[in-house]
Parts: structure tokens; C-alpha cells; sequence
């Protein structure tokens, strides 16, 4: 552990149950800040419950699972970024206590609505490339009063491929706060 008192665990660890025991042997609970548990084709069960000891986690990297839910994550208070990509999740439900929120990753997942996303008033970047969003009104009703949100990533979606060329200008009109639409200023 680095002097900063910041705790980050997650490389060596197989399952989450490896983590608290290693949290509770170094009397650290509540304490983690980061948990990396990318590709590590966990499921629900051993990711999500028992996270209600970290109340301090601000990042949450689970990409690359089997996750088909992120219900679970209300005990944590002070998540501000939930790195979620390339699983298995059809919908956002699950993050309205998390109103810290300012990243979250949704890439490469099956989701078709961002329902879900009411509660996040200071989110500033969502990215959601390649999963199957397709209606530009949903964007608009979803994330036009996130006056926070300046970066947002939908290349791959059907609403990018179905007009490439006025995809950009597009998202521009339904959300003008937005400095950063993909990989292009």
C-alpha cells in the first residue's frame, strides 16, 4: 500500500472473496479506493455482493465478465467511475444511488436503452460504443440535463451506422454541452 493511504487490490486476486479476506487480515475495511476485477469471467455473485464494506471505492473496474446485472452497487457511495464494458448487460438499472458517478463504461455490451441514468447529475463522460443504441430522442430525453457531461463515446451504435455522416451533428444538436463526441473533438 502506497503512503497516500490510497488501497488498491485486484491483480493477484482470483474472486472477490480474496479481496476482503486481504482487506479484513490488514484491518483496511472501507478503506479500497480501486477495485480492478477485469477478465477475470467472474459472475455476479462473486463481483457484486459483499461490496457493501467499501464505502469509500471511487473506481470499480469490472470489464470483461459474464455480468448481466449491476444491481449491487448501491452501498457504494463514492463510486465515481464504473469501468463495466464488454459484458453481458441489457440495462442500466441498478446505479440510482450512485449519484457520484462521473465515468462510466458501458462499451461492447448488448444495451438498447439508457434508462437508468436519471440520478447521475454530475456524470461527465459515458462511454457507450458498440452496443445497440438506436434513437437519437432517447440520448436527448436521457442526458441533456447532465450539464457535467462533456464526453461521450456511441460509435458502433445503429444511430452512428445508420448515417455516419450526420451521426456528429446530430448528438451535437441533442446535447450542446458536449465537448467530445468519440475519439474526435
Amino acid at each position: 500500500m502506497d503512503k497516500t493511504d490510497t488501497r488498491e487490490l485486484g491483480d493477484s486476486d482470483r474472486t472477490r472473496g480474496a479481496l476482503a479476506r486481504k482487506e479484513q487480515d490488514h484491518g483496511d475495511q472501507g478503506k479500497l479506493f480501486h477495485l480492478p476485477l477485469q477478465r477475470r469471467e467472474l459472475i455476479y455473485r462473486v463481483v457484486l455482493q459483499g461490496l457493501d464494506t467499501l464505502t469509500n471505492l471511487k473506481i470499480l473496474s469490472i470489464q470483461s465478465n459474464r455480468l448481466t446485472s449491476i444491481t449491487g452497487l448501491s452501498s457504494l457511495p463514492n463510486l465515481e467511475q464504473l469501468h463495466i464494458s464488454h459484458n453481458a448487460l441489457i440495462s442500466l438499472s441498478g446505479l440510482e444511488s450512485n449519484t457520484n458517478l462521473r465515468v462510466i463504461d458501458i462499451s461492447s455490451n448488448p444495451i438498447d436503452h439508457l434508462t437508468g441514468l436519471s440520478q447521475l447529475t454530475h456524470l461527465e463522460e459515458l462511454w457507450a460504443s458498440y452496443c445497440k443504441i438506436g434513437d437519437f430522442a432517447e440520448i436527448e430525453r436521457e442526458l441533456k440535463d447532465k450539464e457535467e457531461l462533456e464526453t461521450v463515446y456511441f460509435e458502433g451504435n445503429p444511430l452512428q451506422l445508420r448515417q455516419p455522416a450526420l451521426y456528429r451533428n446530430k448528438v451535437r444538436l441533442a446535447l450542446p454541452q458536449v465537448k467530445q463526441i468519440d475519439a474526435s473533438k
